[in-house]
Order: structure tokens, then sequence, then C-alpha cells
């Protein structure tokens, strides 16, 4: 039986620790990120990141894509605090345009006709 199992200790994170990534506000491509993570050299390692970002729902792809240059389109990406953020605004301008709407809901006499 091997000696190095780790019965009631807990697990330490393998190799070197992880570089933060820095995410802009609003919407955001993979090429919008490489300034903001200079510590980043890889952009394998942004594509990665922005998808374990996308599995965990911290960030949401808007379904648009930036083309007109060679290549494959870039997925526009989103965070969800920021598009949250955006519906309850638009949300709240909608109720305040409304409420300036008044509705008569009293009943009204039905003309009479003989």
């Amino acid at each position: 039986m091997s000696k190095n199992k780790t019965l009631g200790r807990p697990r330490k994170e393998l190799g070197r620790p992880r570089k933060e990534l820095v995410l802009p506000l609003g919407k955001f491509t993979v090429n919008d990120l490489i300034p903001l993570n200079p510590a980043i050299k890889c952009r394998l390692t942004l594509y990665t990141r922005v998808g374990e970002l996308v599995s965990n729902r911290t960030v949401r792809s808007t379904g648009d894509v930036l083309a007109g240059k060679v290549g494959k389109p870039l997925d526009i990406f989103q965070r969800v605090s920021s598009y949250r953020a955006i519906k309850a605004r638009k949300a709240a301008a909608k109720a305040r345009k409304l409420a300036g709407v008044v509705v008569d809901l009293t009943p009204s006499a039905a003309p009479v006709t003989a």
C-alpha cells in the first residue's frame, strides 16, 4: 500500500498559481483581453479561461460575432452582471414610460340600439 495517501489532509493545488484574468466592462472579444492581461502571454489561455467563465455563467456569449477581417470571426462576450444591469435599466425605463399612461378600468355604459 502506498504511503502517499492524503487521508484527512486537504489537497494542495498542484502547479503554479493561476494568474488573475481582468475583464473589461461591457461587451468584449478575446482581442480586447490581450492589452488588459499582459501577464498572460498565450492566446489559448485567454480562450480557455473565457470558456471556463462561460461554463460557470460568469460571462455570457451574446451570440454576435465581430467579422470583417481575414480569419474566423470573433465571438462577442459580456459579463452576466453587466447584462443583468442593462436589462434592469431597460425594464425600469419601460415601467417609467408606462407609469404615465392612465388606464380606466371602470365599466362604461354600453350604447343601446333599438
